[in-house]
């Protein structure tokens, strides 16, 4: 059953904030996962949705509510339903987690016999229950933000908009955020917009993932796609890159940005059908003669669907690789040229 759409931009545009008549709508338990460079308007669209920013043109609609047009009160009740959380989340430093929250608890109105066995509660569910005591200047990254989640929690919102908090993360903290974030969607039946380059929060939390470049969608799709037939070049450079980086050292060290004659065309070849993928191969592979060396063969799970992913060296005796290339793409066996390693053959 379709969701209800609980926050829609249309057309929304600013010369100064570069965005470009974006069209975005997010259901109810969505996760959209924002893709691209550091010019690409990611940050600048997360702020426009909250309303953080002037445009020039379009307008935005949450919870069945035209923000432009809202009476202050009602606008602040609103606002306070769309969280957003930033990279560096600021706090009282000189108080401790729970009266960071009780802050909020205040400025909502709130009586104390109701709001603290509530902040106890949302403390206990981020994971931070023995830090209640902690001064929020003693926090690790990961515990920052979780108290950002928590005292956003507070007023029980409908819609997360998320900063790319991971790159102050190491892999640990990562994924425990992830499988915190995965749990708050589940449980509170939020939307989530997420502006991140993390690939697994595209793989594990993401129902669609959006691509901008200069401040315009110019991609859409859900994770699996994105792996397995992207179209825009920004998405295939970002698979590339994070093909580069998940390679074993000793690759990666080899590889090369040109042929020079000596070397072999390193593919990264994805397919979801394995029977129909070895077939297609087997048959390339003679057909254009194509001796290929595997050096990596894994499977991933991105969403409920899994792929499998081939990293071959292949050497081609004649100037076939574009005809090879092009037999693998109308089997639906998405495949890139990584780069080139030396031929030891």
């Amino acid at each position: 059953m379709r969701q209800a759409v609980i926050l829609q931009a249309q057309g929304i545009a600013s010369s100064q904030h570069n965005l470009n008549k974006i069209d975005l709508q997010l259901a109810q338990n969505d996760v959209v996962v924002l893709i691209g460079k550091n010019t690409s308007g990611k940050e600048h669209l997360l702020q426009a949705l909250k309303c953080n920013i002037t445009l020039e043109h379009g307008s935005i609609n949450f919870d069945d509510k035209s923000l432009d047009s809202l009476p202050k009160n009602e606008y602040q009740l609103t606002q306070r339903q769309l969280a957003y959380l930033n990279q560096n989340p600021k706090f009282i430093d000189n108080l401790d987690l729970f009266q960071n929250i009780e802050a909020i608890a205040k400025i909502c109105g709130h009586s104390r016999a109701t709001y603290t066995p509530y902040i106890e509660d949302i403390l206990t569910y981020v994971g931070l229950s023995g830090k209640r005591h902690y001064l929020a200047a003693n926090l690790n990254p990961l515990q920052r933000l979780k108290l950002d989640l928590a005292r956003n929690l507070y007023t029980k919102p409908k819609a997360l908009l998320i900063e790319d908090v991971t790159n102050q993360l190491d892999i640990k903290s990562i994924v425990e955020y992830i499988e915190l974030l995965q749990r708050i969607r589940q449980d509170y039946k939020l939307a989530i917009v997420i502006s991140s380059n993390e690939i697994e929060i595209i793989k594990s939390l993401a129902t669609r993932a959006i691509v901008l470049k200069n401040g315009a969608i110019i991609e859409e799709l859900t994770p699996f796609e994105l792996y397995v037939s992207p179209q825009s070049t920004i998405a295939r450079e970002f698979l590339s890159y994070i093909c580069k980086s998940e390679l074993p050292v000793s690759l990666r060290k080899q590889l090369k940005p040109a042929n020079n004659g000596d070397t072999r065309v390193l593919m990264r070849i994805v397919f979801s059908k394995v029977t129909n993928a070895e077939q297609a191969l087997a048959h390339a592979s003679q057909r254009y003669e194509a001796n290929i060396n595997i050096n990596l063969a894994y499977q991933e799970a991105v969403g409920a669907k899994d792929i499998n992913i081939i990293v071959a060296a292949i050497k081609f005796a004649k100037d076939t690789q574009a005809e090879f290339a092009k037999s693998l793409n109308e089997a639906a066996i998405f495949n890139e040229v990584i780069g080139y390693v030396s031929d030891f053959s």
